[in-house]
């Protein structure tokens, strides 16, 4: 199953900022394990969709972390080093609102894929040669 389609809650194709947000508390209660309402860049990298594996497997390891260290760096606004849970639901909602193509609330497969910044730069750092032409689901099940 990719990303899109477990976020896809009503199975109908099109991920609502309502999804984002739910996938994001949940996200965001399985980092903090101390339970202290923060986390930190190392509790963040444990969050992955499987992407860190085909950028394993790609040879693309650091570039993918990279990726991931300036995702964390943008959520984590205040630049303290932590990341708290109204810092990631202001920013995976401003993410949703960003990847619109057409603004109707809902998220396509293909503006998640090329539209939504995490998936834009995970796309990047898994395939720089990757095309904004392209679309489709998950880069790493459709370019393993």
């Amino acid at each position: 199953m990719t990303l899109f389609k477990g976020l896809d809650s009503s199975g109908q194709g099109v991920i609502h900022i309502g999804d984002i947000v739910a996938f994001g508390a949940s996200a965001f209660a399985g980092m903090d394990a101390d339970d202290d309402a923060k986390v930190t860049y190392g509790a963040f990298s444990t969050l992955d969709p499987g992407s860190a594996h085909a950028a394993e497997q790609g040879g693309r390891s650091e570039a993918y972390t990279t990726a991931s260290k300036i995702a964390f760096a943008i959520w984590a606004g205040d630049g303290n080093g932590d990341l708290t849970e109204r810092e990631m639901r202001f920013a995976l909602a401003a993410d949703v609102r960003g990847a619109h193509a057409d603004d109707d609330g809902l998220l396509t497969e293909t503006e998640f894929s090329t539209g939504f910044p995490i998936m834009v730069a995970m796309r990047a750092a898994l395939r720089p040669d990757f095309s904004a032409d392209e679309t489709g689901g998950d880069l790493h099940e459709k370019h393993p």
